[in-house]
């Protein structure tokens, strides 16, 4: 029996295996683990005008000009501990006009003790950007806040009665840039908004527009819905002159209760429904021109009497990705040199050696 051979190709297999395993541990690290490292803890921020913009509330750099803005960054916020039925935010930012950032940062797990992730109210000139709020009781909240940018971010996990991402109270100018919105009781909600933006986001929860020119282009809603009610007075519509073009509804349920569009005019087209049945062998403004354009001969109706003209016979351009996953890319690459390594010095190693024999 050739037990020194056996033994070999046992070891080599079970360090291959083993350094494999990491490897793979390293490529399922999830968003949130991977925003983890190099963070530092930090209670929660309260800054209250822009006096309070100092290092306590975790500014680390700016001046808050326009060229060199306050930039608070590199925390992690937990708010599993804080007192019970607080009512507050992991990050609250109030009546402030400074430009400021706030990057690199994680709030989280304040649904038990009724926190939200992140609060605005009053500010203006703010930007979020790679930010995970999760399993709060709201992810970021804005109300009475305008010109502000959310960017690069994921909001997900947050727990009613909290929203999302909510820009209320006539919130203005404001943009919602390469998000991923996921698993929250609620999705994106504007209340009596007008003028803000939503692009190149995937939302997998419910988008509520009540507002007036906004405009909601080139995302991924897959599983969710979208509805722009009817709001009254009559005399005062609050639903009106939005714009909804170039993104893809997979499974998503719409309702326009206002009057709105659903298009980019032609050729632009307007979005791609997965449900669509409609075909495609005419082009031109009427669609009554032979040929293919890309875009269905007869408009896709939409719940509550609206409808999208130019709906597109394919999912428009590329997806959104939304934030990327950080993973420690470099570490990943050398372990799997290293198996390579193993496993062809294991290969010439039992080549070469001759096996020792036992009988038996």
């Amino acid at each position: 029996m050739r037990t020194g051979g056996f033994r070999g190709a046992l070891l080599a297999t079970l360090i291959v295996a083993s350094l494999m395993a990491l490897a793979i541990s390293l490529l399922s690290v999830s968003p949130s683990s991977a925003a983890l490292e190099g963070l530092t803890p930090h209670d929660p921020i309260m800054i209250v005008g822009n006096d309070d913009f100092t290092a306590a509330n975790g500014v680390v750099a700016g001046s808050g000009t326009a060229d060199d803005p306050y930039i608070i960054e590199g925390w992690d916020i937990k708010l599993e501990n804080a007192p019970r039925w607080g009512f507050g935010s992991g990050i609250s930012i109030r009546n402030t006009n400074a430009h400021f950032i706030l990057r690199n940062s994680y709030v989280h797990d304040g649904s038990f003790t009724g926190y939200s992730g992140i609060f605005f109210t009053g500010v203006t000139n703010g930007r979020i950007d790679n930010v995970i709020s999760e399993k709060n009781e709201g992810g970021i909240e804005l109300g009475g806040s305008d010109n502000n940018i959310i960017s690069n971010s994921i909001v997900r996990n947050n727990s009613s009665p909290g929203i999302a991402l909510s820009i209320s109270s006539n919130s203005k100018n404001n943009i919602i840039s390469n998000c991923i919105v996921e698993n929250n009781d609620y999705g994106i909600h504007f209340s009596y908004s007008d003028n803000n933006t939503i692009s190149n986001c995937i939302v997998g929860d419910e988008i509520l527009v009540i507002g007036r020119y906004n405009l909601i282009f080139n995302n991924l809603l897959e599983n969710s819905s979208i509805f722009l009610p009817h709001v009254y007075p009559e005399n005062d519509p609050q639903v009106v002159n939005n714009r909804i073009y170039h993104n893809n509804f997979i499974n998503t349920v719409v309702g326009d209760g206002g009057t709105n569009y659903w298009d980019d005019g032609y050729p632009s087209g307007g979005n791609y429904w997965s449900d669509y049945t409609g075909e495609d062998l005419y082009q031109g403004p009427n669609q009554d021109i032979p040929g293919s354009d890309e875009i269905g001969d007869i408009p896709y109706n939409i719940l509550e009497g609206n409808r999208d003209r130019y709906p597109l016979m394919k999912p428009f351009g590329e997806a959104p990705s939304g934030p990327s996953d950080e993973r420690n890319w470099s570490l990943l690459a050398g372990i799997v040199g290293i198996i390579v390594v193993i496993g062809i010095g294991a290969a010439l190693y039992m080549r070469r050696r001759k096996p020792t024999e036992f009988r038996w």
